[in-house]
């Protein structure tokens, strides 16, 4: 059974919300962030996870504890790239997929960048045959 999912880009404002709740932070406080991230991102939420994580990884969004807030330097932030761990993210997760799934999406793979759903479901049907 293949059940569709569509996930929009999050527009400035909501992108602004979802970080100032993450943070625990007031939105007036973390919108330069969030326009840089929405710019690095373009509000993709998959993104925006992975490139928050790679800032704080990176050192570049810290907590303080004496000021027991999340901090960042608007200056440096800009400099984090973003392809090596959208890219790394997406490798990784594709690698820990179920191999019947795998091959699902090799075959899909074939046929070009978009696949139409009686396609989709056929492959679904296929899982498990495929060796």
């Amino acid at each position: 059974n293949v059940s569709r999912i569509d996930i929009g880009e999050l527009s400035k404002p909501s992108l602004n919300d979802a970080i100032s709740h993450a943070l625990r932070l007031p939105p007036r406080v973390t919108a330069p962030l969030s326009e840089i991230i929405h710019i690095k991102t373009m509000g993709n939420i998959m993104f925006v996870i992975e490139f928050m994580k790679s800032l704080e990884k990176s050192k570049m969004l810290t907590y303080n504890l004496s000021e027991r807030q999340w901090v960042w330097d608007t200056d440096i932030v800009p400099l984090q790239r973003i392809s090596d761990s959208v890219a790394g993210l997406l490798m990784s997760k594709l690698l820990n997929l179920d191999k019947s799934v795998l091959d699902c999406l090799i075959m899909a793979s074939c046929f070009g960048s978009q696949i139409n759903m009686p396609i989709m479901e056929l492959l679904d049907g296929l899982r498990g045959v495929t060796h």
